[in-house]
Order: structure tokens, then C-alpha cells, then sequence
């Protein structure tokens, strides 16, 4: 049997009692005041006695079942999913504590997807959507966005379009047409859908935004011909433009963080082509790569996971600063990775650009994302036959786990969310349990 090691847990070593002293001389007053202490030492004692124990730091709250495929978004201290009956599709946000349903909001005829922005409290829900067959493949888009108040559920605006970027105050939707091109773009007060600015564009297959919900710079529409466009995101004026190859039937993965541009170009030999985003300068080129590349932004450096060797790249110069022989990486901030081991259930903190690892390998399924103080979850099978799963805190800048307690060893998949560990067990049951 598997065992935890929860640390020394015996009874302190209580020092030996010292010799026995003369009894001092107490005066009648000295006995009174000693008497009233220890009366108020029984009491504190017989109140603290009585009081119930709190919860464990573990324990499940609620549980439930939901639709299949249903995956909840999370915002404000809510599970928000989508329910689907007579009328057509709705909405409804759960309370993360105790499963209460705060509101439900009708959405049109079918579930669709929605987009969240909690710091504004805002949920962009396409409302109606459309497929569209074009070369062999299905393109879907929405056709128009409804913006709901996440606390409330409340419908705030409308807009023609689908959303495809935004922060706390504005949000930038697109416009297509039949054959599923993005031919305009508009930016909106996102507090009320008022216009900021409008552009018509080059037909294009992407636009392409950061894709965190922070303020963005530039964003770059890509065409079918390859025709590369970049525009400032707070006025849309066009900033440059360039010729990159075209954009054919094979895949292709295009990214944008921290002023870079990368162009993932997936086949027989994949190719990486980084640029600025601003001027779309080619900053650098990295060709011979393997058909079934992995490539992530890892705050400082590109993961690149190519072959089973991870390199991680200077975005700058596309040189290797480090490589390891690891499957994957993912980054956890403050300039760190967590990677793992391949073929193994066990993760290490490095460095993301010295690839130094100042602390042992941990076992378990490291779950994302961090938690609001910082530390990530981990859980940990143990005990046969009944077999369950430790959760224990993890600080990333030491390396060091904390057992907090356990759950049931379900099949499915978990994620941290602020005080809770939501669940999905089989796909179709839900389970929220607070932690810590």
C-alpha cells in the first residue's frame, strides 16, 4: 500500500519537571487574583471544549449531473452552463458553495459557446450561429453576440458578429460572410456596445489577438494568399503589412504574445516563423521541425515540443537557451515552467530560460490554474484497494507539497477554481469540493 507522508505526527516531548521549589508565601489578595485566573483559564478551556471542530480542509459541497459535452465556464464564484429544453437554450450560473442556482437566462435555439470576462463581470454568449462548407471543411462563426452580466444573468447589449478579443472596457467583433472570410472589424465600449471604431478589411481567414484578456496592442488579420496585417488595437489604424506563405489545407497555428507574431506551419517538415507585430519584421525562422510540433508561449521563451525533446527558444533570436528530454511544458509565472517527465505521473519547476530545477521532481498530476495566492494543486493516487487521491498544495518557488486531504479516485478531469476543486467525472457529473 501506497503511503502519504504527512510529517512527524506524534505528541511533542514535554520537558522534565523541574525540582520541587518552597511554596511562596501568597497574600489573601495574591490568592484572590490567582483564583479568578484560573476561573477564567476553566472557562476558556470548557467554551473551547464545546465548540463543534470546523470542516476538513477537503470536502466535497455538491454534486450534479450535466448535459454531455457540458463543460462549465467559471465567473464570479459560478459553474455557468448551458441547459437545453422546450424553449431552446438557456443559461445557468451555479454557486461554486453550495450548488444554488443564482439565475438562468434564455440564449436562442441550441447551446452554442460563450466568452468570459470577470474582472468586467461580462459573459459573451453567441446567441445564433452558422456553418459553412467551404474546400472539404466546416468553418462556424457566430452571427450575433449577446452580452450578459455574469453576477445577474442580466442581457447588457447586442451586437451583429462574433467577439473575438477584449478587456475590462472594450471588446473587437468581427463580421463574415458566406463563405466564412472575416471582411470587418469593430471595436465597443464593452460597458455599453457603443461604437469605438469600425473597418472594413481584406478578406481574411483569422484575426488573430493575445490570448489573455488584457488590453491588446496590435492585432493581425491573415488572408488566404498569406497577406499578413497588423493593426493597432485602440484606433484600427493599419500599422504594416507583408507576404507570408499561403494559407493552404494543412494546419497552421498562428499566435500572438508580448509583441511576437508566430506563424506554426504544420507537415512532413513544420516551420516556425516569428515576427514583430507592430512592423511585422521576421525576427527569425526555424525550419526542419517535425510533423506533430507542440508550440506554446512560456512567458520569456518559446516551448517548442518536437521529437520528445523540449527546446526551449529565445523569441528574440530563435535560438535554443535550454532542451530537455521531457513531453511537455506549461508556464506558471514569475519566469517559471512546470514541465514533466515522459511516460511518467511526476512534474519539476524549472527555470524558463536557465532550465535550472531548484527543487525534486513531484509526483501527481499537477492541475491548472493557479490558485489566487499562487500555490497549484496536485493530486496523488494512493491506497489499494480502495483507492483514492491526495490533493496537496504546491508552492512553485520552493518545490515544496503540502497534504491538505483527499478525494475519490474518479476518472475525469479537475480544475482549480479560486477555494474550489471543480470535476468532471465520466463527462457528465459534476463535483465541486472546497480545498484549503
Amino acid at each position: 500500500m501506497t503511503t502519504i507522508d504527512l510529517g512527524d505526527v506524534s505528541e511533542p516531548a514535554l520537558p522534565e519537571p523541574a525540582d520541587a521549589a518552597r511554596p511562596a508565601q501568597l497574600r489573601r489578595r495574591d490568592l484572590s487574583r490567582a483564583a479568578a485566573a484560573v476561573l477564567a483559564v476553566l472557562c476558556a478551556i470548557g467554551l473551547t471544549g464545546s465548540a463543534r471542530p470546523g470542516p476538513p480542509l477537503v470536502h466535497e459541497l455538491w454534486s450534479m449531473p450535466v448535459p454531455e459535452g457540458g463543460y462549465p465556464e467559471f465567473a464570479d464564484g459560478q459553474a455557468v452552463l448551458f441547459r437545453t429544453g422546450p424553449d431552446g437554450a438557456a443559461l445557468s450560473a451555479y454557486d461554486l458553495a453550495d450548488g444554488r442556482v443564482r439565475w438562468t437566462t434564455r440564449i436562442g435555439p441550441e447551446p452554442t459557446w460563450m466568452i468570459t470576462r470577470e474582472p468586467a463581470h461580462r459573459l459573451y454568449v453567441t446567441e445564433h450561429m452558422r456553418v459553412v462548407e467551404e474546400n472539404n471543411a466546416a468553418a462556424q462563426y457566430a452571427t450575433d453576440t449577446v452580452v450578459l452580466d455574469s453576477r445577474t444573468g442580466a442581457v447588457q447589449w447586442r451586437h451583429a458578429g462574433q467577439m473575438m478579443a477584449g478587456d475590462a472596457t472594450t471588446a473587437l467583433f468581427a463580421d463574415w460572410d458566406d463563405r466564412a472570410r472575416i471582411t470587418g472589424l469593430h471595436l465597443v465600449r464593452a460597458v455599453d456596445g457603443a461604437p469605438v471604431w469600425d473597418r472594413v478589411i481584406d478578406p481574411a481567414v483569422t484575426v488573430v489577438a493575445p490570448d489573455q484578456p488584457a488590453t491588446p496592442e496590435q492585432v493581425v488579420t491573415v488572408t488566404a494568399a498569406g497577406l499578413l496585417t497588423s493593426y493597432r488595437y485602440a484606433d484600427g489604424r493599419p500599422l504594416a503589412s507583408r507576404q507570408a506563405a499561403p494559407v493552404t489545407g494543412e494546419p497552421w497555428l498562428p499566435m500572438i504574445a508580448d509583441g511576437r507574431f508566430a506563424d506554426i506551419r504544420y507537415g512532413a517538415e513544420s516551420t516556425v516563423t516569428m515576427y514583430r507585430t507592430d512592423t511585422l519584421t521576421e525576427l527569425w525562422h526555424r525550419s526542419g521541425l517535425g510533423p506533430d510540433v507542440n508550440a506554446l508561449f512560456c512567458g520569456p521563451v518559446l516551448c517548442l515540443g518536437d521529437r520528445e525533446t523540449l527546446h526551449a527558444v529565445d523569441v528574440r533570436s530563435g535560438a535554443d537557451l535550454w532542451t530537455a528530454r521531457q513531453t511537455g511544458a506549461l508556464p506558471i509565472g514569475a519566469g517559471r515552467l512546470l514541465i514533466n517527465s515522459g511516460g511518467a505521473d511526476s512534474s519539476r519547476v524549472v527555470d524558463a530560460t536557465a532550465g535550472i530545477a531548484g527543487n525534486p521532481w513531484i509526483d501527481g498530476t499537477v492541475l491548472f490554474p493557479p490558485r489566487p495566492d499562487g500555490t497549484l494543486l496536485v493530486l496523488r493516487a494512493y491506497g489499494y484497494p480502495d483507492l483514492r487521491k491526495a490533493v496537496l498544495r504546491l508552492d512553485p518557488a520552493t518545490g515544496r507539497t503540502e497534504v491538505l486531504g483527499s478525494i475519490d479516485a474518479l476518472e475525469g478531469n479537475c480544475q482549480p477554481v479560486a477555494r474550489y476543486l471543480v470535476c468532471m467525472a465520466g463527462g457528465d457529473d459534476l463535483s465541486v469540493t472546497a480545498v484549503g
